[in-house]
Protein backbone atom coordinates (compact mmCIF):
# COMPACT_ATOMS: atom_id res chain seq x y z
CA UNK A 1 0.00 0.00 0.00
CA UNK A 2 3.05 2.38 0.59
CA UNK A 3 3.76 1.88 -2.73
CA UNK A 4 0.29 2.98 -4.01
CA UNK A 5 1.12 6.18 -1.64
CA UNK A 6 4.16 7.36 -3.12
CA UNK A 7 2.30 7.21 -6.46
CA UNK A 8 -0.51 9.51 -5.95
CA UNK A 9 1.26 11.80 -3.38
CA UNK A 10 4.31 11.66 -5.83
CA UNK A 11 6.70 11.15 -2.88
CA UNK A 12 8.61 8.39 -5.32
CA UNK A 13 8.20 7.92 -9.54
CA UNK A 14 7.47 4.49 -10.88
CA UNK A 15 9.97 3.31 -13.39
CA UNK A 16 7.88 0.57 -15.38
CA UNK A 17 4.41 -0.48 -16.60
CA UNK A 18 4.74 -3.58 -14.51
CA UNK A 19 5.36 -1.60 -10.90
CA UNK A 20 2.69 0.85 -11.75
CA UNK A 21 -0.25 -1.74 -12.39
CA UNK A 22 1.24 -3.90 -9.69
CA UNK A 23 0.74 -0.55 -7.50
CA UNK A 24 -2.99 -0.17 -8.44
CA UNK A 25 -3.89 -3.66 -7.82
CA UNK A 26 -2.65 -3.11 -4.14
CA UNK A 27 -5.31 -0.07 -3.51
CA UNK A 28 -7.79 -2.74 -2.51
CA UNK A 29 -5.94 -3.31 0.51
CA UNK A 30 -6.30 -1.46 3.70
CA UNK A 31 -4.30 1.62 4.47
CA UNK A 32 -1.44 1.68 7.65
CA UNK A 33 0.91 4.03 5.71
CA UNK A 34 1.20 7.48 7.75
CA UNK A 35 1.64 10.61 5.74
CA UNK A 36 4.42 12.84 5.46
CA UNK A 37 2.65 15.24 7.54
CA UNK A 38 2.22 12.72 10.92
CA UNK A 39 6.19 13.03 11.44
CA UNK A 40 6.86 13.72 14.67
CA UNK A 41 7.72 17.62 15.40
CA UNK A 42 11.33 18.45 15.13
CA UNK A 43 13.45 20.86 17.47
CA UNK A 44 15.70 24.17 15.79
CA UNK A 45 19.02 22.66 13.84
CA UNK A 46 21.93 24.05 12.30
CA UNK A 47 21.48 24.00 8.48
CA UNK A 48 22.74 20.40 7.35
CA UNK A 49 25.91 19.63 4.19
CA UNK A 50 23.89 19.24 1.51
CA UNK A 51 24.28 16.33 -0.40
CA UNK A 52 26.39 16.63 -3.68
CA UNK A 53 24.79 15.94 -6.85
CA UNK A 54 25.31 13.06 -9.17
CA UNK A 55 23.87 13.68 -12.00
CA UNK A 56 25.86 15.53 -15.43
CA UNK A 57 23.23 17.89 -16.24
CA UNK A 58 22.35 18.27 -20.44
CA UNK A 59 24.40 21.46 -21.26
CA UNK A 60 21.88 24.45 -21.44
CA UNK A 61 19.25 22.50 -19.83
CA UNK A 62 16.82 25.11 -17.35
CA UNK A 63 14.48 22.84 -15.38
CA UNK A 64 13.25 26.18 -13.55
CA UNK A 65 13.44 29.92 -13.79
CA UNK A 66 14.27 31.34 -9.86
CA UNK A 67 13.64 35.03 -9.05
CA UNK A 68 15.31 35.91 -5.30
CA UNK A 69 14.47 39.16 -4.01
CA UNK A 70 16.34 40.63 -1.01
CA UNK A 71 15.02 43.34 0.37
CA UNK A 72 15.70 46.10 2.65
CA UNK A 73 16.88 44.71 5.74
CA UNK A 74 16.79 47.92 8.39
CA UNK A 75 19.41 46.59 10.69
CA UNK A 76 22.56 44.97 10.21
CA UNK A 77 21.74 41.95 11.94
CA UNK A 78 19.05 41.33 9.65
CA UNK A 79 21.09 41.98 6.59
CA UNK A 80 23.48 39.01 7.28
CA UNK A 81 20.20 36.78 8.03
CA UNK A 82 18.83 37.88 4.78
CA UNK A 83 22.08 37.54 2.59
CA UNK A 84 22.77 33.77 4.39
CA UNK A 85 18.89 32.54 3.26
CA UNK A 86 19.37 34.41 -0.12
CA UNK A 87 22.97 32.41 -0.52
CA UNK A 88 21.11 28.87 0.15
CA UNK A 89 18.20 30.07 -2.51
CA UNK A 90 21.15 30.86 -5.17
CA UNK A 91 23.06 27.42 -4.68
CA UNK A 92 20.11 25.21 -4.43
CA UNK A 93 18.85 27.13 -7.89
CA UNK A 94 21.77 26.53 -9.21
CA UNK A 95 22.47 22.61 -8.21
CA UNK A 96 18.79 22.07 -9.87
CA UNK A 97 19.78 23.83 -12.92
CA UNK A 98 17.59 26.93 -12.72
CA UNK A 99 17.80 30.44 -14.29
CA UNK A 100 18.40 32.23 -11.37
CA UNK A 101 17.97 35.84 -10.95
CA UNK A 102 19.04 37.59 -8.22
CA UNK A 103 17.57 41.32 -7.04
CA UNK A 104 19.77 42.43 -4.43
CA UNK A 105 19.07 45.80 -1.62
CA UNK A 106 21.71 47.29 -3.61
CA UNK A 107 19.61 48.31 -6.14
CA UNK A 108 17.85 51.41 -5.79
CA UNK A 109 15.10 50.84 -8.24
CA UNK A 110 14.14 46.92 -7.10
CA UNK A 111 10.70 47.52 -7.65
CA UNK A 112 10.94 48.24 -11.35
CA UNK A 113 13.70 45.46 -11.62
CA UNK A 114 11.35 43.10 -10.43
CA UNK A 115 8.26 43.95 -12.50
CA UNK A 116 11.17 44.07 -15.66
CA UNK A 117 12.10 40.49 -15.07
CA UNK A 118 8.91 39.02 -14.97
CA UNK A 119 7.47 40.84 -17.90
CA UNK A 120 10.70 39.70 -19.89
CA UNK A 121 8.79 35.67 -18.95
CA UNK A 122 6.97 33.77 -21.27
CA UNK A 123 3.34 33.20 -19.35
CA UNK A 124 3.04 29.72 -20.59
CA UNK A 125 6.52 27.96 -20.64
CA UNK A 126 5.76 24.33 -19.05
CA UNK A 127 8.98 25.42 -16.53
CA UNK A 128 8.10 26.50 -13.30
CA UNK A 129 8.94 29.74 -11.98
CA UNK A 130 9.74 30.20 -8.41
CA UNK A 131 9.63 33.96 -7.01
CA UNK A 132 11.19 34.18 -3.63
CA UNK A 133 10.65 37.46 -1.37
CA UNK A 134 13.72 37.45 1.67
CA UNK A 135 12.93 40.72 4.10
CA UNK A 136 10.54 42.46 5.94
CA UNK A 137 6.72 43.01 5.32
CA UNK A 138 4.02 45.51 6.35
CA UNK A 139 0.31 45.72 6.43
CA UNK A 140 -1.51 49.05 7.24
CA UNK A 141 -4.82 47.28 7.16
CA UNK A 142 -5.65 47.90 3.61
CA UNK A 143 -2.55 46.76 1.74
CA UNK A 144 0.33 44.45 2.38
CA UNK A 145 3.71 45.14 1.37
CA UNK A 146 7.12 43.74 1.03
CA UNK A 147 9.82 46.23 1.68
CA UNK A 148 12.41 47.30 -0.88
CA UNK A 149 15.53 49.58 -1.70
CA UNK A 150 13.02 52.72 -2.96
CA UNK A 151 9.03 51.58 -3.63
CA UNK A 152 7.67 48.55 -1.98
CA UNK A 153 6.03 46.35 -3.90
CA UNK A 154 2.67 44.88 -2.87
CA UNK A 155 0.61 41.78 -3.52
CA UNK A 156 -1.56 43.84 -5.71
CA UNK A 157 1.54 44.39 -7.87
CA UNK A 158 2.51 40.96 -7.69
CA UNK A 159 -0.87 39.73 -8.88
CA UNK A 160 -1.31 42.49 -11.37
CA UNK A 161 2.16 41.10 -12.78
CA UNK A 162 1.24 37.62 -12.91
CA UNK A 163 -2.52 37.66 -13.69
CA UNK A 164 -1.35 36.88 -17.52
CA UNK A 165 0.96 33.77 -16.19
CA UNK A 166 -0.25 30.33 -16.80
CA UNK A 167 2.76 28.20 -16.07
CA UNK A 168 3.77 26.92 -12.79
CA UNK A 169 4.27 29.37 -10.54
CA UNK A 170 6.01 29.07 -6.60
CA UNK A 171 5.46 32.33 -4.69
CA UNK A 172 7.11 32.11 -1.22
CA UNK A 173 7.14 35.31 0.92
CA UNK A 174 9.58 34.30 4.35
CA UNK A 175 8.71 37.75 5.89
CA UNK A 176 5.74 39.99 7.82
CA UNK A 177 2.65 40.56 7.27
CA UNK A 178 2.47 38.38 4.07
CA UNK A 179 -0.63 36.36 4.46
CA UNK A 180 -2.90 38.46 2.04
CA UNK A 181 -0.41 37.71 -0.74
CA UNK A 182 -2.37 34.38 -0.34
CA UNK A 183 -5.80 35.14 -1.21
CA UNK A 184 -4.43 38.06 -4.50
CA UNK A 185 -1.99 35.57 -5.77
CA UNK A 186 -3.67 32.67 -5.46
CA UNK A 187 -4.80 30.17 -8.63
CA UNK A 188 -4.60 26.99 -9.95
CA UNK A 189 -1.42 25.63 -11.15
CA UNK A 190 0.11 27.65 -7.61
CA UNK A 191 1.32 27.24 -5.08
CA UNK A 192 1.81 30.34 -2.66
CA UNK A 193 3.55 30.13 1.00
CA UNK A 194 3.42 32.65 3.40
CA UNK A 195 5.05 33.11 7.16
CA UNK A 196 1.94 34.54 8.71
CA UNK A 197 -1.63 33.62 8.38
CA UNK A 198 -2.65 37.83 9.04
CA UNK A 199 -1.80 40.94 8.12
CA UNK A 200 -1.71 41.76 11.55
CA UNK A 201 1.47 39.67 12.42
CA UNK A 202 4.03 42.69 11.73
CA UNK A 203 7.09 40.64 14.22
CA UNK A 204 10.26 39.95 12.47
CA UNK A 205 9.98 36.15 11.18
CA UNK A 206 11.94 33.01 11.41
CA UNK A 207 10.18 31.10 9.10
CA UNK A 208 11.71 32.32 5.50
CA UNK A 209 15.30 31.58 7.11
CA UNK A 210 13.85 27.78 7.95
CA UNK A 211 12.19 27.57 4.83
CA UNK A 212 15.90 28.26 2.44
CA UNK A 213 17.63 25.89 5.01
CA UNK A 214 15.76 23.12 4.07
CA UNK A 215 15.92 23.41 0.21
CA UNK A 216 18.99 21.04 0.32
CA UNK A 217 18.55 19.38 3.87
CA UNK A 218 18.42 15.56 4.10
CA UNK A 219 16.10 16.02 7.53
CA UNK A 220 13.36 18.18 5.18
CA UNK A 221 13.29 15.17 2.80
CA UNK A 222 10.74 13.17 4.71
CA UNK A 223 10.36 10.42 2.13
CA UNK A 224 13.99 9.89 1.29
CA UNK A 225 13.69 9.99 -2.18
CA UNK A 226 16.75 12.42 -2.73
CA UNK A 227 14.64 16.00 -3.01
CA UNK A 228 12.48 17.93 -0.76
CA UNK A 229 9.58 19.22 -2.26
CA UNK A 230 8.29 22.39 -1.39
CA UNK A 231 5.71 20.69 0.32
CA UNK A 232 8.28 19.03 2.68
CA UNK A 233 10.23 21.94 2.56
CA UNK A 234 7.08 23.77 4.36
CA UNK A 235 6.56 20.95 6.72
CA UNK A 236 10.07 21.72 7.87
CA UNK A 237 10.18 25.03 8.32
CA UNK A 238 6.75 25.22 9.93
CA UNK A 239 7.74 22.77 12.19
CA UNK A 240 11.28 24.56 12.36
CA UNK A 241 9.74 28.19 13.57
CA UNK A 242 7.15 26.46 16.19
CA UNK A 243 10.02 24.42 17.84
CA UNK A 244 12.40 27.54 17.96
CA UNK A 245 9.47 29.13 20.14
CA UNK A 246 8.30 26.87 22.39
CA UNK A 247 12.17 26.05 23.10
CA UNK A 248 12.61 29.47 24.01
CA UNK A 249 9.37 29.82 25.80
CA UNK A 250 7.85 32.76 23.53
CA UNK A 251 4.47 33.32 22.37
CA UNK A 252 4.71 32.28 18.42
CA UNK A 253 3.89 35.75 16.35
CA UNK A 254 3.94 33.90 13.20
CA UNK A 255 1.94 31.07 11.76
CA UNK A 256 2.94 30.34 8.06
CA UNK A 257 0.71 28.89 5.44
CA UNK A 258 0.78 27.18 2.21
CA UNK A 259 -2.01 27.32 -0.90
CA UNK A 260 -1.73 25.38 -3.44
CA UNK A 261 -5.46 24.45 -4.37
CA UNK A 262 -6.29 27.71 -5.93
CA UNK A 263 -8.96 28.49 -2.83
CA UNK A 264 -6.82 31.38 -1.70
CA UNK A 265 -7.43 30.16 1.91
CA UNK A 266 -4.19 28.38 2.57
CA UNK A 267 -3.78 25.71 5.42
CA UNK A 268 -1.62 26.12 8.51
CA UNK A 269 0.69 22.92 9.89
CA UNK A 270 -1.60 22.02 12.53
CA UNK A 271 -4.12 21.33 9.58
CA UNK A 272 -2.06 19.77 7.14
CA UNK A 273 -1.06 17.41 10.26
CA UNK A 274 -4.86 16.04 11.33
CA UNK A 275 -4.73 15.92 7.73
CA UNK A 276 -5.53 11.84 6.60
CA UNK A 277 -4.38 10.48 3.05
CA UNK A 278 -7.98 9.16 2.47
CA UNK A 279 -9.69 12.22 3.29
CA UNK A 280 -12.10 13.50 0.31
CA UNK A 281 -11.85 17.01 1.67
CA UNK A 282 -10.27 19.49 -0.51
CA UNK A 283 -6.85 20.69 1.19
CA UNK A 284 -3.54 22.35 0.32
CA UNK A 285 -0.42 19.92 -0.11
CA UNK A 286 -1.20 18.01 -3.30
CA UNK A 287 0.16 19.81 -5.68
CA UNK A 288 3.40 21.68 -3.43
CA UNK A 289 4.30 17.50 -3.33
CA UNK A 290 5.20 17.81 -7.19
CA UNK A 291 7.65 20.32 -7.34
CA UNK A 292 11.41 20.61 -6.00
CA UNK A 293 13.44 23.17 -6.89
CA UNK A 294 16.92 20.47 -6.41
CA UNK A 295 16.22 17.21 -8.61
CA UNK A 296 16.97 13.90 -7.83
CA UNK A 297 19.13 12.23 -10.57
CA UNK A 298 15.60 10.73 -11.57
CA UNK A 299 13.74 13.84 -12.21
CA UNK A 300 16.67 15.57 -13.69
CA UNK A 301 16.26 13.11 -16.64
CA UNK A 302 13.02 14.65 -17.14
CA UNK A 303 12.30 17.81 -19.63
CA UNK A 304 9.88 20.69 -18.07
CA UNK A 305 7.52 19.71 -20.79
CA UNK A 306 7.55 15.84 -19.34
CA UNK A 307 7.63 16.43 -15.73
CA UNK A 308 4.11 19.00 -16.23
CA UNK A 309 2.30 16.03 -18.69
CA UNK A 310 3.59 13.46 -15.35
CA UNK A 311 2.12 15.70 -12.58
CA UNK A 312 -0.93 16.45 -14.60
CA UNK A 313 -1.33 12.76 -14.39
CA UNK A 314 -0.58 12.22 -10.75
CA UNK A 315 -3.20 14.92 -10.21
CA UNK A 316 -5.87 13.13 -11.83
CA UNK A 317 -4.73 10.00 -10.29
CA UNK A 318 -5.37 11.12 -7.19
CA UNK A 319 -8.58 13.18 -7.81
CA UNK A 320 -9.71 9.49 -8.94
CA UNK A 321 -8.54 7.93 -5.78
CA UNK A 322 -10.69 10.29 -3.33
CA UNK A 323 -13.71 9.33 -5.50
CA UNK A 324 -13.16 5.62 -5.35
CA UNK A 325 -15.91 5.55 -2.54
CA UNK A 326 -18.34 6.45 -5.27
CA UNK A 327 -17.77 3.64 -7.61
CA UNK A 328 -20.36 0.82 -7.25
CA UNK A 329 -17.60 -1.93 -8.86
CA UNK A 330 -14.18 -1.80 -8.24
CA UNK A 331 -13.63 -3.04 -12.11
CA UNK A 332 -15.17 0.67 -13.01
CA UNK A 333 -12.63 2.49 -11.10
CA UNK A 334 -9.14 -0.16 -12.14
CA UNK A 335 -10.91 0.73 -15.62
CA UNK A 336 -10.14 4.18 -15.47
CA UNK A 337 -7.50 4.55 -13.53
CA UNK A 338 -5.47 2.48 -15.96
CA UNK A 339 -4.97 4.97 -18.81
CA UNK A 340 -3.44 7.38 -16.34
CA UNK A 341 -0.76 4.86 -14.96
CA UNK A 342 0.37 3.64 -18.62
CA UNK A 343 0.04 7.03 -19.90
CA UNK A 344 2.68 7.67 -17.03
CA UNK A 345 4.30 4.40 -18.17
CA UNK A 346 5.02 5.94 -21.63
CA UNK A 347 6.61 8.99 -20.16
CA UNK A 348 9.11 7.34 -18.18
CA UNK A 349 9.49 4.67 -21.39
CA UNK A 350 10.23 7.99 -23.25
CA UNK A 351 13.09 9.28 -20.93
CA UNK A 352 14.52 5.44 -20.57
CA UNK A 353 14.34 5.53 -25.00
CA UNK A 354 16.58 8.81 -24.93
CA UNK A 355 18.90 7.74 -21.91
CA UNK A 356 19.31 4.07 -23.46
CA UNK A 357 23.18 3.14 -25.01
CA UNK A 358 23.33 0.98 -27.72
CA UNK A 359 25.18 -2.09 -26.75
CA UNK A 360 28.87 -2.85 -28.77
CA UNK A 361 28.31 -5.57 -30.55
CA UNK A 362 30.11 -8.61 -28.84
CA UNK A 363 33.07 -9.76 -30.90
CA UNK A 364 35.36 -12.89 -30.51
CA UNK A 365 38.52 -12.80 -29.77
CA UNK A 366 41.33 -12.51 -32.01
CA UNK A 367 43.15 -16.15 -32.23
CA UNK A 368 46.56 -16.09 -32.72
CA UNK A 369 47.24 -17.61 -36.04
CA UNK A 370 49.41 -20.51 -36.50
CA UNK A 371 52.81 -20.08 -38.14
CA UNK A 372 53.37 -21.56 -41.43
CA UNK A 373 55.53 -23.92 -41.84
CA UNK A 374 57.78 -24.79 -44.65
CA UNK A 375 58.17 -28.21 -46.24
CA UNK A 376 60.40 -30.61 -44.32
CA UNK A 377 60.14 -28.78 -41.24
CA UNK A 378 57.97 -31.17 -39.39
CA UNK A 379 60.39 -34.23 -39.89
CA UNK A 380 63.83 -31.88 -39.16
CA UNK A 381 61.90 -30.42 -35.97
CA UNK A 382 61.30 -34.27 -35.09
CA UNK A 383 64.57 -35.39 -35.94
CA UNK A 384 66.30 -32.26 -33.49
CA UNK A 385 63.33 -33.09 -30.50
CA UNK A 386 64.48 -36.93 -31.03
CA UNK A 387 65.41 -37.92 -27.12
CA UNK A 388 69.37 -39.51 -27.06
CA UNK A 389 69.78 -42.78 -26.73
Amino acid sequence: MRNLLMILTNTQRPRTLSWLLATAITAALPCEAQDESEAPPVTPTAPVEAKPAQVIPDEGKVNAELIIVQGTPGEENYAEDFAASAKLWKEAGEKGLAKVTFIGPDNETQREKLKEVIASMQPDSPIPLWIVLIGHGTFDKRAANFNLTGEDVSALDLGEWLDEFKRPIILIHGGAASAPYVRRLSREGRVIITATKKGSEVNYTRFGTFMARALQSPEADLNNDGQASVYECFLYAARQTAAFYETNGLLATEHSLIDDNGDGRGSELDLLERYEVNSTKLIDGDYARLWSLVLNDDEMKLTPDQRRRRNVLERQILELRRKRGDYAEESAFYADAEPLLLEIARIYTEIEDVNSEPEPESQAEPQPEEPIEAPGTEAATTATEAPER
